[in-house]
């Protein structure tokens, strides 16, 4: 059974302070456009129950054939849905098929180029009309806290539907008693690597340690396999920078405690580890490219795994760490120039820790669909959220499928991991489904999303990181100038 996340009860305070110094600090800073997992307990993998009696229809591969014009005096309610740019194509046949089987309704989708918080703040100050946006769990506290989500009607229906969640997905999209929104999708992190890179290099398994990663990574770089084994995303941006929880949790560190302290460079050990472990890495074994890798990937250019390396099968890289979902394009010889036709090339294995007893636990996280103050018809905005984020008219979960099956982005609900096409499309890129589960199984959200400063400080906290990979300040300093940033920000706070 999961185990239940509940978020810290917050006075409600307004968020005018930070959306305005939260603006100005991203205006310099873009984001990657990737779609995007306080410590949470620990979440549980989908396991499969009896076969579904009913089974869901098949997802289209394209668009489906518009819906007959509606009579000239038929009334239709337009919507409007926000969303970062992540397969704005697939989003509109989504749409398209609600439009279809809901004639009185007409979507207008706007995927957002560029940095989503710094749009959706923009918009929120402007009261801009917005009927449905997509809603990520850092920006969940704050956003709610600053009244700039409304919260759902809680039918008979929408509470079935949290009734079928895991709890931990269920309990990320509520505060304080009440429920915000159906989800878009949820995952968690891995650490892949490229085998025939590995086995080329001399290993007949993967790495378990960071030990090992540097040994392998510089097997790697002697033997002209990869001028730089390890990639890591090490740019500037709200939902950038995932590599340092993952690092530090698998060797089972914290950044923030339940009071919002940081708990670096002197309660907790492990960050500091981590950080003098990435300074070396990029500047004494030199098999990180740290400078290039802090600048964030342009939009439709393959990653670090995916683009081709030095021979057929190779990445440019052999050790990345990145969501679950994006090892169904790893292993896709139409979308990776490392994928091998017939063969999953591109595994993961549980995440490397510090010490051969690290817990290998990873983020995880929640994203949702969630309807904004400004929402001019929350009834209709709720008929689409039920769409996207729950069931279709014929009661299949249509959209959370469809996601698996085209690009393998996570469900949030429990009973669909049955249903025997998702079981199939698991196998083609999961080599090992009992690791999947066990790697899931140390899911865990990043400490402090409940605090309304809480991107600020991350944002800080990235900048300081560069700073100590460029040996511009030591890793103690830049993570004791982080820590002291969390503590004003906090006490700021605190004040209002």
């Amino acid at each position: 059974m999961a185990t239940s996340f509940s978020m810290s009860r917050l006075p409600r305070r307004r968020m005018l302070g930070l959306t305005l110094g939260a603006g100005a600090l991203l205006a310099g800073c873009g984001a990657p456009a990737t779609p995007t997992p306080a410590p949470a307990k620990p979440i549980e993998a989908p396991k499969p129950a009896a076969p579904a009696a009913t089974k869901p229809a098949a997802a289209p591969t394209s668009a489906p054939a518009a819906a007959k014009p509606a009579a000239a005096t038929a009334p239709v309610t337009a919507l409007k849905l926000l969303g970062w740019t992540y397969e704005p194509p697939l989003v509109r046949e989504n749409l398209d098929r609600f439009e279809n089987q809901n004639p009185g309704f007409k979507v207008e989708y706007e995927p957002v180029a560029g940095d989503y918080l710094e749009k959706l703040l923009t918009n929120f100050r402007a009261k801009t009309p917005m009927d449905v946006i997509y809603v990520r769990d850092q920006y969940h506290a704050s956003w709610v806290e600053s009244g700039f989500l409304q919260p759902l009607d809680e039918t008979d229906d929408v509470n079935a539907l949290y009734k079928d969640m895991f709890p931990y997905n269920a309990n990320q999209m509520q505060w304080k008693g009440k429920k915000y929104g159906l989800p878009y999708y949820t995952d968690f992190d891995v650490f892949s690597y490229n085998e025939k890179m590995v086995n080329d290099a001399g290993f007949d398994s993967p790495p378990k340690t960071l030990d090992d990663v540097r040994k392998y990574a510089e097997a790697m770089k002697k033997k002209g396999i990869s001028d730089f084994p390890i990639y890591m995303d090490l740019a500037k941006g709200s939902d950038a920078m995932w590599d340092y929880w993952m690092y530090t949790f698998a060797s089972g560190g914290h950044l923030l405690d339940k009071d919002g302290e940081p708990t670096y460079p002197d309660k907790d050990k492990v960050p500091q580890a981590i950080l003098e472990w990435w300074v070396a890495a990029a500047n004494d074994w030199q098999i990180l490219n740290a400078k290039a890798n802090m600048e964030p990937l342009p939009s439709g250019a393959l990653t670090a795994m995916r683009s081709q390396g030095t021979q057929p099968g190779y990445g440019t890289a052999a050790f990345m760490a990145h969501s679950r979902y994006d090892l169904e394009g790893d292993n896709a010889p139409e979308r990776s120039k490392a994928a091998i036709p017939g063969k999953i090339n591109i595994k993961f294995v549980l995440f490397p820790g510090l010490e051969a007893n690290s817990p290998h636990n990873v983020p995880a996280w929640n994203r949702y669909y969630g309807i904004p103050a400004t929402a001019k018809d929350k009834k209709a905005s709720m008929e689409l959220i039920k769409y996207l984020g729950g069931k279709d008219k014929s009661g299949q979960y249509y959209t959370a499928k469809r996601w698996w099956l085209l690009r393998a982005l996570g469900m949030a609900y429990q009973s669909p991991w049955a249903d025997a096409e998702v079981q199939e499309k698991t196998k083609k890129f999961i080599a090992d489904p009992a690791l999947m589960q066990q790697q899931n199984s140390l899911g865990q959200a990043r400490d402090g999303l409940e605090f309304p400063w809480w991107t600020d400080w991350y944002m800080d906290l990235q900048a300081n990181i560069q700073v100590a990979l460029l040996k511009q300040k030591t890793p103690r300093e830049a993570l004791t100038a982080s820590a002291n940033k969390a503590r004003a920000l906090k006490k700021e706070w605190e004040k209002k």
